[in-house]
């Protein structure tokens, strides 16, 4: 299956919020974008990303995406919060190694899908690399 705008928007934002909580809100906030951070536009328009970066995070995002539905199904056959509790900070570990296998930060990640989010023109491209991703690797959601 592949996803909508809407799903995207739906998708990356839970994925957001999972990964700036895993990696800690204050960290987060503490690496703003700018001329040190990579793959981001030192130029007119500090909202954008370069192609590289976006091809990283929409890699990322379909590994993420990957991890996310197996552990709603997991989470789904277990009632013990205790054991909820342990799936989801492993599965918050597990996103957080995809996010740096693509050589990216947690933080940078989350920078690029809320610009992702934001921009249009950005989504289309990024939903392009999505797909191309999940051609080369058989993957779909």
């Amino acid at each position: 299956m592949k996803l909508s705008n809407g799903a995207l928007a739906i998708c990356v934002t839970a994925l957001s919020v999972s990964l700036a909580t895993a990696a800690g809100a204050g960290a987060a906030m503490n690496q703003a974008p700018g001329p040190t951070t990579p793959g981001y536009s030192a130029g007119k328009n500090p909202q954008t990303v370069d192609d590289a970066t976006l091809k990283r995070a929409a890699a990322a995002y379909v590994k993420v995406q990957h991890i996310t539905l197996e552990t709603r199904r997991i989470l789904s056959n277990t009632n013990d919060a205790n054991k909820q509790h342990q799936i989801i900070r492993q599965a918050e570990l597990k996103e957080i190694a995809a996010v740096k296998r693509q050589g990216m930060q947690p933080q940078e990640y989350n920078q690029v899908i809320l610009l992702v989010r934001n921009n249009d023109q950005l989504q289309r491209k990024f939903l392009s690399y999505v797909h191309q991703t999940q051609g080369a690797s058989g993957e779909t959601m």
